[in-house]
């Protein structure tokens, strides 16, 4: 098996965008500003036709970081919020010409900061995030029945011989 090596991007990079939108307070400014508290709405829209389901994963150090699982949602955005700290995603687009399979190529990671979050596209190869600490929660959003009925996962070391590994 081939194993590349990512570099870990920034997930503000504007290479970002062709996976999902980050949304962030930063350098915006507040819809509302009262005593106490501030408030900015609309930072991110996904994409849902059915009601939102809000669920947690919990990610666990691995040696090397190694990603070969991914998941597709074709018909539904995923949101990841990190709770802990930070998390990288590793993200993958689709082969040209097709929707069943990842386009090697395209496959990057990126840092998502506590206080940010990941809106990935419909469409949109990933996996549960990963970690260096021995623990990091990320609150998942997306459409309720996305689980039963719009994923789809490969295995890269099987159908392609590959793996990633972080650059860290």
């Amino acid at each position: 098996m081939k194993t590349l090596k990512l570099d870990v991007l920034d997930a503000g990079s504007e290479d970002f965008l062709r996976y999902g939108a980050l949304a962030t307070a930063e350098g915006k400014k507040a819809d509302a500003v009262c005593p106490g508290f501030s408030f900015w709405n609309r930072l991110g829209l996904p994409e849902m036709a059915g009601a939102p389901s809000v669920c947690i994963v919990e990610s666990y150090a691995t040696p090397n970081a190694k990603s070969t699982i991914f998941e597709r949602h074709g018909d539904t955005a995923e949101t990841l919020i990190p709770v802990d700290g930070e998390v990288i995603l590793v993200l993958a687009l689709d082969a040209p010409g097709g929707k069943d399979t990842i386009d090697p190529a395209s496959v990057r990671a990126f840092r998502l900061r506590q206080g940010e979050a990941a809106i990935l596209a419909p469409g949109t190869w990933h996996y549960a995030p990963l970690t260096g600490a021995a623990r990091a929660r990320t609150f998942v959003v997306f459409d309720r029945d996305t689980p039963e009925k719009d994923m789809l996962v490969i295995d890269t070391a099987k159908d392609f011989g590959l793996a990633w590994v972080l650059a860290i």
